[in-house]
């Protein structure tokens, strides 16, 4: 079983049922849009989470095993507030 006819572009198939390409989706600024908030978010959180490991660690004073604790629960603190929102 083909999943185009031969007869028929593909991409005219996928746009008759309202589905796009992924041409269409790297060249909607919609989804870099999105692609990008999701980088630098991303970015953000992973700067800012070992920034305070770090700073636990070395300012502080704490040991490792406190700094990566934090780093853990901020994790799963996320996490879960993704998934009940």
């Amino acid at each position: 079983m083909t999943l185009c006819n031969c007869n028929v572009n593909c991409t005219d198939q996928a746009r008759a049922r309202g589905r796009g390409t992924w041409h269409d989706m790297l060249r909607s600024p919609f989804m870099w849009l999105i692609s990008s908030s999701y980088l630098l978010v991303f970015l953000g959180r992973t700067a800012t989470l070992d920034w305070a490991q770090l700073y636990l660690i070395q300012d502080l004073g704490h040991s490792q095993y406190v700094g990566r604790y934090f780093a853990v629960c901020a994790c799963y603190v996320t996490y879960m507030y993704i998934l009940i929102t």
